[in-house]
């Protein structure tokens, strides 16, 4: 679980919930944002003015952080808006469904999930399962950390906001320990990174966003 990126375990979470990863834009949306703020803490990208991309020339060494690298990328824009990434990448069919596949890849290669099929009338449809002893061990750490009001590490204190700040794994979490998570957030209000990373995921459920993405569900 230690060598879990930002996103895995969030996926992760969210899997929980949605059981899929690209069915539904709304859900991958969410883990594009993941992958934005993964790419800030590791160098490959920064975010200024709160909602434009500045890539940086260290490329991302996961695969599903590649792709979304290399769409920003080629865009050939010196700064690139939220706005425009979020959509263009949920919307696509094959921007989502590489950078999807590579994601699911990496989280099968740390045994993060099991595939499995279900017997369709016409065919076999294919199931993501959480590990549910992994997640368990994920949700119980965050617990467990706030509880003890533990020091936490940058890309910890980043992927409590996403669970934080995210409607969709909310229900991970019952209304005394989300309230425990973000008075614990509250000692790093000033830090930039959870600054940009609350700003993103408001940014995310904007009506303007949200508008974009009921097309897809």
């Amino acid at each position: 679980m230690n060598n879990c990126s930002i996103t895995e375990k969030y996926a992760l979470c969210i899997l929980k919930e949605r059981k899929n990863l690209y069915e539904n834009g709304d859900v991958f949306a969410y883990l594009v944002v993941s992958m934005i703020l993964e790419m800030m803490i590791d160098g490959n990208l920064d975010i200024v003015e709160k909602d434009k991309i500045i890539l940086s020339n260290k490329e991302p060494e996961n695969e599903y952080n590649k792709h979304l690298y290399n769409i920003i990328s080629e865009l050939k824009k010196d700064k690139v808006s939220l706005r425009e990434v979020i959509p263009l990448v949920c919307t696509n069919s094959k921007y989502l469904t590489d950078i999807a596949i590579s994601l699911k890849n990496k989280m099968l290669d740390d045994e993060l999930i099991i595939l499995d099929n279900k017997k369709g009338i016409l065919s076999n449809k294919e199931v993501i399962n959480t590990n549910e002893v992994i997640l368990n061990d994920i949700i119980e750490n965050v617990k467990t950390q706030v509880a003890e009001n533990a020091t936490l590490k940058e890309d910890e204190i980043v992927f409590i906001s996403l669970l934080c700040y995210t409607s969709l794994v909310k229900e991970l979490f019952n209304k005394d320990e989300r309230e425990n998570i973000k008075n614990k957030l509250k000692n790093f209000k000033d830090m930039e990174k959870v600054k940009i990373a609350q700003s993103i995921i408001e940014e995310l459920e904007t009506a303007y966003l949200l508008t974009i993405l009921t097309n897809l569900l």
